[in-house]
């Protein structure tokens, strides 16, 4: 959608002699011997303050009331995008609660949580990095499924919303490339897996699948050896396992 027209052919042009003046400050404005300058200050919209109290109240209408983002918002009285702002915020917290719980242990590693993040609503993820080693957890709302990538990244630059972009990544692979190339039956292991949703116990089901992934074929990228990103991909990912492992 195109931007809306700045200025249009219809509108009266300001009198001569009237003057806006910049940098938030409206001084006066003029026309004959009328001053303005009070009914154009009263249209300068003013910052809301909410406290936790209000942000509290909006985020159950939709986490526990079921309200849309949008009719929260309008019975709340806030702006529509703070409140879709903080439904991310509280999300990415949620998930990177729980995404610990099962992942932990790699902070023993030296890995550090750096970036949840919900503000896209189809994936949420938790970055975990130890150097140029990446874990992100995935959860997957499109699949849906709960999955695991392990990245080769540069480091980012300090202050960065995303821990990394595309383009410093020089290699990844999905967890599951663990499994294929060093469990001794893949199908059967990965059949424990296949088919999982979003629901609460499924999450957990398959976060605590992934974490032992990577504690029992993973401890080499785990130290900071990231050779398997580089070693040919399985063509499948976990989902439906094929009967036989990849020839």
């Amino acid at each position: 959608m195109g931007r809306r027209a700045a200025c249009h052919r219809d509108e009266p042009a300001l009198p001569v002699g009237a003057h806006l003046l910049q940098r938030d400050t409206i001084q006066s404005v003029r026309v004959g011997h009328m001053s303005l300058a009070p009914s154009i200050a009263n249209m300068v919209p003013t910052r809301r303050h909410y406290t936790e109290a209000d942000k509290q109240r909006a985020l159950d209408m939709v986490l526990v009331g079921g309200r849309s983002a949008a009719a929260a918002a309008r019975e709340a009285g806030i702006n529509p995008g703070r409140l879709r702002r903080w439904l991310s915020e509280k999300n990415a917290q949620d998930w990177a609660e729980t995404v610990d719980a099962h992942f932990g242990f790699l902070a023993g590693h030296g890995f550090t949580l750096e970036g949840p993040d919900a503000s896209w609503h189809w994936e949420w993820t938790v970055v975990y990095r130890r150097g140029s080693a990446v874990v992100v957890v995935v959860q997957d709302r499109q699949g849906p499924c709960v999955d695991v990538r392990l990245v080769r990244a540069k480091r980012s630059a300090p202050g960065r919303r995303r821990p990394f972009n595309a383009d410093e990544v020089g290699g990844s692979a999905w967890a599951v490339k663990l499994v294929w190339l060093r469990a001794p039956n893949p199908p059967e292991l990965l059949a424990r897996i296949a088919g999982l949703g979003l629901t609460h116990e499924e999450i957990e089901v398959q976060l605590a699948f992934w974490a032992n992934v990577l504690r029992t074929y993973g401890a080499d990228f785990l130290a900071g050896e990231l050779s398997v990103l580089d070693e040919p991909d399985p063509p499948v990912r976990h989902h439906d396992p094929p009967r036989t492992a990849p020839g």
